[in-house]
């Protein structure tokens, strides 16, 4: 037990011995448990954060710890050892005189008589050495006499021997159940009993220290590594708080069992300063008694008091740990917050670039083809000056970022080839002599007036006819941008600022007739038809050759003879308004039908009927 009877002179009344014990061994492994389990924290629990400091706490926190579980352990063993003395001490005391005591007298009793024996036979054999005759034969006989009797003796203490030698160890074993359960708590932490440091574990643990980028994606992961860091270094002060009231709670009884000593020793040296002639003095005895009593249960306390200062000082070092890490969590998350309002205000001023572009765009361009291009512009630009800013912002590594964008710039321009080939065709669609809503063009053998120019596709209102005459089918037509790179695919369209298509009226002639005359006559039904569009047409010739500074003969019927597979052919070329293809070829007809009916020498030198067909295909 631990608070045992000081004086055998003053006996006190103690509870009762089984249940002081069990309460005591299980506060004191309880301890041990808690002080193990702490320090296990110490060393793998709370992580470096990359600050300089954290090297140097945590070496502090891992060093005072393990110092301050091997004084746990200390104070334990003196605990194991004073409890198991006075358990001993108990167990004597309650033996009965019949079993222990007897058994130990009789031992002392063969004791004594074999040694004497053995005296008396030393003695016998130097007299037979130097006696003779009957007399030495008397002598022989005694002495046979007493190594009989001294074996039987000796058997006899044998036996006995045994049998208290088994009751002090049932005694022993009776009481090390406490020190069991430390030596096999011990055997836990194998380093604190060898006397090992925790400074390779320190080392270990700084190695694997995590170091993020100034980006803002590794400062926010810092912060967050930061902050557990605070968390796990109060949970760890909480249970340094919780394993020094459970020190302090064994080390109580302790103290006043200290206490107890010195006033026992202070009354008995009172009792010498104030004796009487007659009355009996405190002996030499009573005096180590105490002494010794206090020296078993100091060897118990220091080691516990000794805790104490290491678990105060462990808790100051992981108070400066946490509060170290919070001023730099703070100076970071102030820097994060800053960099997080920079981005916001730069991605404001350029949403608000782009409503003041497209308000501008809306004003001053009144060309619809050339608003859609800087729409389209405004957005390219837009959208990569923000991912610039969100990219810049998150990351800070440029040199890995340039590294990463080369390796999906690769993938994509291999994965994404058709669609990168469509933008860049768009360009080309969209550029001077590009194509735009209402054009008229003609590729891969489809005729069609483009409905929608998109980033990577084409859209054509298919168009279907005689060649002259020209209908919507009601179908559109998806081309990918990317056609216009292929060689066998060529792109025809109007020239920019042209709404006008060329056609031809051609009559078979009689080579003997008066060519010239029906030439002329053909020449007039068309211009007559031809001079109420004419204005449109030369304001159109106008534009183009502003917009491609090339001189270019204006577009008027033109009359010629030319020799086919069936014959010479009088032909009048002419150019027609796409809005007005039908009735401009209508009135052409209705005009050379009658011109044919009336003029006699048109109709004898005309052989078959008038052709009309387009002068250049669709």
């Amino acid at each position: 037990m631990v608070c045992t009877t000081l004086f055998a002179q003053s006996p006190q009344p103690s509870p009762n011995p089984s249940r002081d014990a069990a309460s005591t061994d299980k506060a004191i492994l309880n301890h041990l448990s808690l002080a193990i389990t702490w320090y296990r924290a110490t060393k793998d629990k709370v992580q470096p954060t990359g600050l300089p400091t954290d090297t140097i706490f945590q070496g502090n926190m891992q060093s005072l710890a393990a110092e301050a579980v091997q004084q746990a352990f200390q104070s334990a063993l003196a605990q194991a050892a004073l409890e198991a003395a006075a358990e001993k001490s108990d167990a004597k005391e309650q033996q009965s005189p019949a079993n222990v005591r007897n058994l130990q007298a009789l031992s002392d009793q063969l004791k004594s008589s074999t040694s004497s024996l053995q005296s008396q036979l030393n003695q016998l054999n130097q007299q037979i050495a130097t006696t003779s005759g009957s007399k030495a034969a008397a002598l022989r006989q005694q002495r046979d006499r007493l190594e009989g009797e001294l074996n039987l003796d000796q058997t006899m203490n044998k036996s006995v021997s045994q049998i208290v030698s088994f009751v002090d160890q049932n005694e022993q074993g009776g009481g090390s159940s406490l020190a069991a359960g430390i030596r096999k708590l011990q055997q836990s932490v194998p380093e604190l009993v060898s006397g090992s440091t925790a400074k390779a574990t320190t080392v270990a643990s700084n190695a694997n220290a995590l170091q993020h980028s100034s980006g803002l994606i590794g400062q926010s992961i810092t912060l967050y590594d930061q902050g557990e860091v605070m968390r796990q270094l109060s949970e760890m002060i909480e249970q340094t708080s919780k394993l020094e009231d459970a020190a302090r709670q064994l080390r109580t009884p302790l103290l006043n069992e200290l206490k107890g000593a010195v006033k026992q020793s202070q009354t008995l040296a009172a009792a010498v300063d104030g004796a009487q002639p007659g009355q009996p003095l405190p002996s030499e005895a009573d005096f180590n008694n105490i002494s010794k009593q206090f020296d078993h249960v100091a060897a118990a306390e220091l080691p516990l008091s000794k805790e104490l200062i290491l678990l105060d000082q462990s808790k100051a070092n992981m108070t400066e740990w946490r509060d170290s890490i919070s001023h730099e969590y703070g100076r970071r998350l102030r820097a994060v917050l800053t960099r997080v309002g920079g981005i916001a205000i730069v991605i404001a001023i350029l949403l608000a670039l782009s409503e003041l572009w497209k308000r501008v765009t809306f004003r001053y361009v009144r060309d619809l083809r050339r608003r859609r291009q800087f729409l389209l512009i405004r957005r390219i630009v837009i959208t990569f000056l923000m991912g610039l800013v969100v990219v810049l912002g998150f990351v800070s590594e440029l040199s890995s970022l340039a590294t990463f964008a080369g390796f999906i710039t690769a993938g994509l321009a291999v994965g994404l080839q058709t669609i990168l080939l469509s933008v860049a065709a768009y360009f080309f669609l969209v550029g001077r002599y590009g194509i735009r809503v209402g054009d008229r063009i003609t590729i891969s053998g489809v005729t069609g007036d483009v409905a929608d120019v998109g980033l990577v596709r084409f859209y054509l209102m298919e168009l279907a006819g005689t060649g002259i005459d020209m209908y919507p089918t009601g179908r559109l037509v998806v081309f990918s941008n990317a056609i216009l790179f292929t060689a066998t695919t060529p792109l025809f369209k109007q020239v920019p600022g042209t709404e006008y298509a060329w056609h031809e009226v051609a009559l078979q002639v009689n080579p003997q007739s008066d060519l010239k005359g029906v030439e002329e006559k053909l020449l007039a039904v068309v211009t007559d038809a031809f001079k109420h569009y004419r204005s449109d047409l030369e304001r159109q010739h106008g534009e183009v050759e502003r917009r491609i500074e090339i001189n270019m003969q204006a577009p008027v019927p033109k009359g010629l003879l030319q020799f086919t597979d069936v014959g010479l052919e009088a032909v009048v070329r002419y150019p027609v308004s796409l809005q007005h293809l039908s009735d401009v070829d209508d009135q052409i007809s209705r005009a050379l039908a009658v011109a044919v009916e009336e003029d006699a020498a048109i109709k004898a030198a005309v052989v078959g009927l008038p052709k009309l067909r387009a002068a250049v295909k669709q």
